[in-house]
């Protein structure tokens, strides 16, 4: 029979497929994840400057993409306005 590995490729691949997605592959998913350091990297030297700034992740459909970056900015705002 099929791996675990390969079993769930086959659910996500179909769930891709039934959702209007793609897989990009592995080289994909290494290349953000190398992404993720970098940022760090660079958050902290900026830092050092009294530059703040953060990233975020999420999952959202590209139809409520706008609301979602509208709400976030809100909060921010909101936030730290003193």
């Amino acid at each position: 029979c099929c791996s675990e590995v390969k079993l769930q490729r086959k659910n996500v691949q179909k769930l891709a497929v039934n959702h209007g997605g793609l897989l990009a592959g592995p080289k994909v998913g290494k290349a953000g994840y190398d992404l993720t350091f970098a940022i760090a990297y660079l958050r902290d030297f900026a830092m050092n400057y009294a530059i703040l700034g953060e990233s975020f992740e999420t999952f959202v459909p590209w139809s409520k993409l706008t609301q979602v970056v509208m709400a976030t900015k809100k909060i921010i705002y909101e936030e730290h306005k003193n």
